[in-house]
């Protein structure tokens, strides 16, 4: 399993360059913690929920400061 999270997480990591530096960092602990959390659920689906609400979240955040 902690092997497979690390390869997993790289890509994860390459569609995020070219954002915002501080997200591009943060990906590669959560492209880890997303690899254990598909590892555990042996499905994708709970990552995508939780990646699904954190871009909501933030989308929100960004939009009420406007």
């Amino acid at each position: 399993m902690g092997f497979a999270s690390f390869i997993q997480m790289v890509p994860f990591v390459l569609v995020h360059l070219g954002k915002p530096e501080i997200e591009t960092i943060s990906t590669v602990f959560t492209g880890i913690y997303f690899g254990f959390v598909v590892y555990r659920g042996k499905s994708f689906w709970p990552a995508f929920i939780i990646h699904f609400f954190i871009n909501v979240f933030f989308v929100a955040i960004v939009n009420l400061k406007h």
